[in-house]
């Protein structure tokens, strides 16, 4: 959150749309791949011949008009409404007979389900004639937008359901002795991490 907010300052230093500013940040290696392209005289989209006012990170392109009768520059410009209008819509599509279909072949494949997520809030963000990053953030982060907003829960059913609860440790108590696994694999103690001379600072979560 702390880079997100810093790539959206510099937008507005350099009076730049956030989907402009962002691509040509986080894109930065492959726009430089493009130009050294066409110097080779190697051109992947010959739309790109442009001069003129920025208007996209590689090529000047009119504002993407929503769903909701405008251009919609941040997941933060849509009201509650619109945020749940679409949270519906991914709702619809998680649960439809070709999801489910699609969910039980990736079980199988190596991407897992996770991609088929993935391509359905895609799908989502193009009905509503959203930028990814504004429909992406709108339907991941709608509990920060919206928040102490009880339908949201209720409206996805992955929310809805959510397991997750707060654990019985607070700060200062004896954790219990589990085994973790270093990113090289190693398993190691819980216990005998923390009785080392350094403080431990442990982050945990749950990938899906």
């Amino acid at each position: 959150s702390v880079v997100e907010e810093l790539q959206r300052r510099v937008c507005r230093e350099f009076g730049l749309d956030e989907d402009v500013g962002l691509k040509a940040m986080r894109g930065a290696n492959l726009l430089g791949l493009q130009a050294r392209l066409r110097k080779a005289g190697i051109n992947l989209d010959q739309s790109e011949r442009h001069e003129g006012p920025v208007g996209s990170a590689a090529a000047k392109s009119p504002a993407k008009m929503s769903s909701f009768g405008r251009h919609v520059g941040s997941a933060s410009d849509l009201s509650a409404d619109e945020i749940k209008t679409i949270l519906r819509r991914e709702n619809e599509l998680r649960l439809c007979e070709e999801t489910q279909i699609l969910f039980k072949r990736a079980s199988v494949q190596p991407a897992g389900w996770i991609s088929v997520v993935e391509e359905l809030q895609r799908r989502v963000c193009r009905e509503f004639g959203l930028d990814e990053d504004v429909g992406l953030k709108a339907m991941r982060g709608a509990n920060l937008l919206l928040p102490r907003d009880g339908e949201v829960d209720e409206i996805s059913l992955y929310r809805k359901y959510n397991r997750f609860r707060d654990g019985p440790l607070g700060v200062g108590d004896v954790p219990p002795d589990v085994t973790v696994h270093r990113l090289d694999g190693e398993k190691v103690s819980l216990r005998a991490l923390i009785q080392g001379p350094r403080p431990l600072v442990m982050f945990s979560g749950s990938y899906t």
